[in-house]
Order: C-alpha cells, then structure tokens, then sequence
C-alpha cells in the first residue's frame, strides 16, 4: 500500500542521508514501522539494520516506533469519532 511505500522511503532516505542528516537508528525506525504490514523490503532492511545497529541504538529505535504508531492510532481514532459525530 502507498503508506508502507512511504514509511520504507523515508527508511531509505535517513539510511542514506538523502536530504537528511543520515540516522540509521531513524532508518530502523521507518523500516520497522513499515514491517508491519508484512512488506518483505521493509522486514529485509530493518534485519540489515538490525546487524549495524548497536544494541541501545535498536532499543531507541523501537521506542521512537512505538512512539509514532501509537500516536499515529490516536490520530485514527479521535478521526473516526469525528466521522461517526457527523
């Protein structure tokens, strides 16, 4: 789906730099935003990162994940609300 393509190309564009100062931990991040819908690119450069990774760095990439997509939920729900309102 074109949310996943765009959560893996901002994956791409902090592993490289491109336009960004370059985070590999943000790239983790992306990537394993992106993993969960089940997108094979997305599971491939997140266990890549994974091996580059230190450990503390996986950690605070996680975080970060987890962070966004539970916001992101949040975002989902107070919309839905709204839609049912009217």
């Amino acid at each position: 789906n074109n949310l996943t393509a765009a959560q893996l190309y901002l994956a791409r564009i902090y592993f490289q730099g491109d336009g960004v100062e370059q985070s590999n931990t943000k790239a983790h991040m992306w990537s394993n935003i992106a993993a969960i819908s089940g997108n094979q690119n997305a599971i491939n450069m997140r266990n890549d990162l994974i091996k580059i990774l230190k450990l503390e760095e996986i950690k605070e990439a996680q975080a970060m994940a987890r962070k966004w997509t539970k916001r992101n939920d949040e975002v989902k729900e107070e919309e839905e609300v709204k839609e049912d309102i009217n």
